[in-house]
């Protein structure tokens, strides 16, 4: 899953290998098509078939996740048409931005406390599990055969099928628990974490979806207000759109967030985002991997190209943040030969020099790496320039699929 940045070296060929073939394995089970690994060619032409078949899905899911964002739900109200196409199309991306976000993560050298006993993965608004299966990828890739336990929440009884046949890849069905309800009727008690279990609570593209429906955000208020009560640790992780106006949301969300416990990345800075300032700035990241030959295939028909992928990905933790970071918030500007690269950091938004342009928006940032600008130079204002290009502050995708 391996999105392949300049410190990304923990990530391997089988972990993008395993992913891929469970989301594969998933979408040929619900297309309800065969799918041979037999012969040494045909499993890539029964791929590319089943794209085919789909081709229309897919092309109206990326209409709905990108130009047409208000036909995200019209779509989705067809279920057993959407969840192929999704799994085609969407899935694996998705896992691989959840993937990278564990990664920008663990970059911070940050312990996490009560791994090696039991996880506890809760999964809101799930779909098809992409979100919660690349923690348990990346968390079993850590901690090899840590016992992990399974609750998934969504409207749609199709995505939660998806949801269970992926956590059965990981965990016996005993482990797995799932409900079809709407996010304001969950019992937020559900959420317990049991005394030895690690809590990892995700929201994959929820909160643009709720910024209208007052009910709802005062329900995700609760339930953060709950995680952060529990004395054992909780992680909270998920993606959102990396376009403005979902990503600019999430950024408002992050502040709330901030008073009751550490928001561990993006965020090298603890106060008031400074970037919600200026209207036109937004924090986003940027990964780039190695895609798939039915990911580039689909690209191709399509027009697109998901060589790097874009989000707006964060992680929550009721418990300390631990050692500071700087992350790179700002695509970098030529400057007499100098890359400068606007960073986030403890003190607030920076200006830093690197010698190459090879760090991603959402990186973390090796100290080393960076060097202060001459005090005169520092432009330590809390809105960042631009260079002329739209959202150049930081990067994710595009809807619930994120491209």
């Amino acid at each position: 899953m391996v999105p392949t940045t300049r410190k990304n070296k923990s990530f391997s060929k089988k972990c993008l290998k395993d992913a891929k073939d469970l989301t594969l394995d998933l979408a040929f089970h619900f297309a309800k098509a065969k799918h041979s690994k037999k012969e040494p060619i045909a499993p890539d032409l029964q791929v590319k078939s089943l794209i085919k078949a789909n081709l229309t899905g897919i092309e109206a899911l990326f209409a709905s996740f990108t130009t047409d964002r208000g036909g995200v739900h019209r779509y989705l109200q067809d279920p057993s048409r959407a969840v192929v196409a999704y799994l085609l199309s969407f899935h694996l991306p998705n896992l691989v931005r959840m993937w990278g976000v564990w990664d920008r993560v663990e970059q911070r050298g940050l312990p996490f406390a009560g791994v090696g006993r039991r996880v506890k993965l809760v999964d809101i608004g799930c779909g098809s599990g992409a979100m919660s299966q690349a923690s348990a990828f990346y968390l079993r890739s850590r901690f090899k055969d840590i016992p992990l336990s399974w609750l998934g929440f969504d409207r749609q009884g199709r995505f939660l099928d998806a949801f269970r046949r992926g956590a059965e890849h990981f965990s016996p069905k005993e482990a797995i628990q799932a409900a079809k309800l709407d996010l304001v009727d969950l019992d937020i008690k559900k959420l317990q974490p049991a005394d030895d279990e690690l809590l990892v609570v995700h929201f994959g593209y929820v909160l643009n979806e709720i910024n209208n429906l007052p009910r709802v955000a005062r329900k995700v208020e609760q339930i953060f207000s709950y995680l952060s009560s529990l004395g054992s640790q909780v992680l909270v992780v998920g993606l959102e759109p990396g376009n403005q106006h979902p990503a600019r949301s999430l950024m408002q969300w992050r502040d709330q967030w901030a008073q009751t416990g550490e928001v561990l990345y993006p965020c090298g800075f603890s106060g008031s985002c400074p970037m919600l300032q200026r209207e036109r700035d937004w924090c986003f990241s940027e990964w780039s991997w190695t895609r798939p030959g039915y990911i580039a295939y689909i690209d191709q028909l399509l027009g697109t190209n998901r060589e790097k992928l874009n989000g707006a990905g964060f992680m929550w933790s009721n418990k300390p943040r631990g050692p500071e970071v700087s992350v790179v918030v700002g695509r970098p500007r030529n400057r007499f030969g100098d890359f400068e690269y606007l960073i986030c950091e403890s003190s607030g938004l920076r200006k830093k020099k690197g010698r190459d342009p090879i760090l991603a928006r959402g990186e973390v940032v090796p100290a080393p790496f960076l060097a202060d600008q001459k005090p005169e130079e520092k432009g330590l204002s809390k809105s960042p320039r631009r260079s002329g290009r739209r959202g150049q502050t930081s990067g994710f995708s595009r809807a619930k699929g994120g491209g």
